[in-house]
């Protein structure tokens, strides 16, 4: 045995040399000129000399395999099972928002009863792949139930768990419609262009002018307002939000009659 072993490690370090030189045309060489019937005999007469070891480990390895293929098929069952419990919250979410024939006190019976999925997917499957999807959604049911503060921290937990997942820029977006709700706008302006700062590239890194437009005008900046509308347009021109800025932009122009954007003030009455 020893003997045996002694040759794999010398066949070892000769190819590991061979393999540092890069020197193909020796390793063929040197691969030609091993004794492999010599060695296929010495593999072949310690196979039977451990035979029992041999059948122990082939044991494990099936056992191992199996296991796994266990596990992964549980798995599977158990993001299957999350995604349809999730699906079922997101069906009551839009009903509440959505459905026009709800009366108010059966639209709030709707978003409880989606916040309720919510939390269930959350506490009942911690790891499957929809997890994160949950939490972001049990922070668009809390805000829509106007729980402002509670969503908020929803959201962080998300951007805290998962920074770079495809909703992260939109989980920046929605703390910053929870302060606004809240009545911190200098907050809710901070995380609006965070959006701009954190996640360049997202697709809605522009639509945050148009928060940043409501937010100048709610506080009297008009001038700001303009170049956060007009950015938006320049951008944007033909997304949902884009078209929104445009219409804001014609609304100021034709009630304070601006003649230069950068100037941006209220005619004189």
């Amino acid at each position: 045995m020893e003997e045996f072993l002694a040759k794999v490690r010398e066949y070892y370090a000769k190819v590991v040399v061979w393999f540092r030189e890069f020197n193909i045309r020796k390793v063929v060489d040197e691969i030609r000129s091993m004794n492999w019937i010599e060695l296929g005999h010495d593999i072949r007469h310690w196979i039977q000399k451990n035979r029992n070891n041999v059948l122990v480990g082939l044991g494990v390895v099936a056992a191992l395999i199996i296991g796994l293929a266990w596990y992964a098929n549980r798995q599977e069952q158990k993001n299957d099972e999350a995604a349809n419990t999730l699906h079922n919250g997101l069906n009551s979410y839009n009903r509440a928002l959505q459905a026009r024939e709800l009366t108010p006190e059966e639209r709030k019976n709707e978003l409880t009863r989606a916040l309720q999925i919510f939390q269930y997917t959350l506490n009942q499957f911690p790891g499957s792949v929809v997890y994160s999807d949950a939490l972001f959604y049990m922070g668009n049911g809390l805000y829509a139930s106007g729980n402002y503060n509670e969503a908020s921290q929803r959201f962080q937990e998300y951007l805290k768990k998962f920074p770079k997942r495809y909703l992260a820029a939109n989980a920046v977006e929605s703390i910053g419609y929870c302060y606004e709700q809240l009545g911190d706008l200098a907050k809710a302006s901070e995380f609006y262009n965070k959006v701009r700062q954190l996640y360049p590239d997202s697709s809605i890194a522009s639509r945050v002018g148009v928060n940043l437009g409501r937010l100048a005008e709610m506080q009297g900046n008009l001038k700001s307002a303009v170049e956060n509308y007009q950015s938006v347009v320049n951008t944007s021109p033909n997304t949902a939000w884009g078209r929104q800025a445009r219409l804001r932009l014609a609304f100021l122009e034709a009630k304070f009659q601006y003649f230069n954007p950068q100037q941006a003030q209220p005619a004189a009455k």
